[in-house]
């Protein structure tokens, strides 16, 4: 009996028609609008994947005390055949007929409206009438759905949680409620660092960040503009100390390859290079450090009379000229009888300085150069060269040795270090990239890499390899960029006073760096990395760092200081080593232990016995 009575109820659900899930909702752009803004508001039709709607008839009401219809309502799954719509008061009411094209599940019709005022309010579908699928068949559903808004005021706070020049103390201390601050900074500080937290998350904040300094006094304005549109300014009277003269002497002027002496108050020289030598690098220096120096670098020579002419600005406006004739003889020097040297060095089209007892030289090329054009000219007729390690260059640092030997058995080394650098995609322009692939750049005078930089670096996830060279380009420092990047970065490392070889940097956490230490340690060496913070607190980062032809790489960690000091060399211990100290610690209080002991026995001896003597 029980078996029947399942029998029946099966083939009673197999006589009863299925119907399809379907249900209309609303969808808001958000819940929680802001008075005076809008809220965009869509009717979405869930009745199947795989149905297509014929016909239907729904109304969108809402409160017109709360919410204002101020656009036309938008069809959202084609510009035009989906039906028809009527604007009545506080309704839209559509109407979908089979003469337009059918409707596919999903949003179909969006209306944007303006909050008018805070509070709870409902935006209600109703449906009107019989629905159709386009089979014909009805379509069951529910007769209305809604969602309820809460709207309130915008926020109106302008007052800032925190204002902050980095590395100084703004004069009062800060509060929210104070509006204006002074502050002292010394004349070389060219940028400082706004760094501020918002009183509010929807606050829109405009003067932060790295700024310029003029010398003398300078207004920062950190303009605050809060969620209603009311806005406040805090204003930063900051004062760059003047420590600029009218000097516009030089200290130094050199032109490689020559023997050109700078005299005081002398302003017009003339020197001669050799044939070989058709280009040389004119470097000066100025006496104060705050003027400007123009017409310094790297000199193409033709043979006989070649006129540059250095320009120095002084800090306050004043301009002096120096003018240097370099002449380029037709003719080589008199070579030496007997020489191991070098009389010129070409390394890719570049002259190196030979002129200054100089052996060795930095350089770097990019990843595709696998050996570099290196041309040589010695001082003496009978001397032969022969250069090794310039081939197959690899990634990072290449040593290539230029033996210079004369047959006389004396010989002279002269070194050159190469850097090949990764393999990434040049840049002339750092600020015009597009950076969809790892970057390198390069340049002799480092400087603010701005936000718009940074921003394209961190959506790409790539990297940035910013290198900082010499007169030959030869490395000094490479940042690698990539890590914990926001805002304008300042990517210049600068050697500083302190124990140790000292550096100074504000390179984010977590960024590789290699640097060259300037010969201060050992080739093969290691040595022991300490940072410190701005406030002198230092943390170990390793005592085994290994300086590579005179580079060290290590990762940042985000302070301020990086100091190198000599350390013992870092090694590992097998078995016997690990445990070595106290084996040898054992061994030391045996033998003591042995000592006292004979020397207790000796104590508890005898007199020896005395032998009279013999006559």
């Amino acid at each position: 009996m029980k078996n029947i009575k399942y029998m029946l109820i099966l083939i009673m659900l197999l006589f009863i028609p299925t119907f399809v899930s379907a249900f209309t909702k609303m969808e808001a752009s958000t819940q929680s609008p802001i008075v005076n803004d809008h809220v965009y508001v869509r009717v979405n039709l869930d009745y199947g994947a795989d149905k297509e709607i014929k016909e239907m008839h729904f109304r969108v009401s809402y409160d017109t005390s709360a919410l204002e219809l101020t656009d036309q309502p938008m069809w959202t799954q084609s510009r035009s055949s989906n039906g028809e719509y009527t604007l009545e008061d506080g309704a839209v009411v559509v109407d979908k007929t089979g003469a337009s094209a059918n409707w596919k599940s999903g949003a179909v019709i969006q209306i944007k409206l303006k909050v008018l005022k805070p509070g709870q309010t409902v935006i209600r579908v109703t449906l009107e009438g019989d629905a159709y699928y386009s089979d014909g068949n009805i379509i069951p559903h529910e007769n209305s759905s809604s969602i309820t808004l809460f709207a309130k005021e915008p926020n109106s706070n302008v007052q800032l949680r925190s204002l902050i020049v980095e590395g100084y103390r703004l004069n009062p201390v800060f509060s929210a409620y104070k509006r204006e601050y002074k502050l002292d900074v010394p004349a070389n500080e060219e940028y400082i660092n706004v760094i501020i937290e918002r009183g509010d998350p929807t606050q829109v904040v405009d003067g932060d960040g790295i700024r310029k300094l003029n010398y003398g006094l300078n207004y920062v304005r950190v303009n605050v503009k809060a969620q209603s549109g009311d806005t406040d300014t805090y204003t930063l009277l900051i004062n760059r100390l003047d420590n600029r003269t009218g000097d516009t002497t030089l200290k130094e002027i050199s032109v490689t390859n020559s023997d050109l002496v700078y005299e005081e108050g002398k302003t017009e020289y003339t020197t001669t290079v050799s044939r070989s030598v058709d280009n040389v690098i004119l470097s000066a220096r100025t006496t104060d450090p705050n003027a400007t120096l123009v017409g310094t670098g790297r000199k193409q020579l033709e043979i006989g009379d070649n006129y540059f002419v250095l320009k120095v600005s002084s800090s306050n406006g004043l301009e002096t000229e120096y003018k240097i004739n370099i002449i380029r003889s037709a003719e080589e020097y008199q070579q030496a009888a007997k020489s191991s040297k070098l009389q010129n060095l070409k390394v890719n089209g570049i002259v190196f300085d030979l002129s200054k007892e100089q052996y060795k030289f930095y350089y770097s090329v990019y990843n595709e150069v696998n050996e570099l054009d290196i041309t040589t000219v010695t001082e003496s007729k009978t001397a032969k060269v022969e250069i090794t390690g310039n081939e197959s260059l690899k990634e990072g640092t290449n040593r290539i040795e230029i033996k210079v030997k004369e047959n006389d058995d004396t010989e002279t080394l002269y070194t050159l270090i190469v850097y090949k650098n990764p393999n990434a995609e040049k840049l002339k322009d750092i600020a015009n990239a597009d950076y969809y692939s790892n970057s390198i750049y390069e340049t002799s005078t480092p400087s603010i890499i701005p936000k718009v930089v940074i921003d394209k670096i961190n959506a790409n996830n790539v990297t940035l390899h910013y290198n900082v060279v010499n007169m030959y380009g030869g490395l000094l420092y490479q940042v690698s960029l990539k890590n914990n990047l926001v805002g304008d970065i300042n990517p210049e490392i600068k050697k500083v006073e302190g124990n140790g070889v000292k550096y100074e940097s504000n390179i984010p956490a977590d960024n590789q760096i290699v640097l060259y230490l300037d010969e201060k340690f050992k080739d093969g060496s290691d040595v022991k990395l300490t940072s410190q913070d701005e406030e002198g607190h230092s943390k170990v980062i390793t005592e085994g760092l290994r300086v590579i032809d005179g580079y060290v790489t290590f990762t940042s960690n985000g302070d301020k200081y990086y100091v190198f000091t000599a350390s013992s060399p870092v090694t590992r211990k097998g078995f016997l080593g690990k445990y070595a100290e106290y084996i040898a610690g054992g061994f030391i209080i045996v033998f003591l232990a042995f000592v006292v002991i004979s020397i207790n026995k000796s104590k508890k001896k005898k007199e020896p016995v005395q032998k009279e003597p013999l006559y």
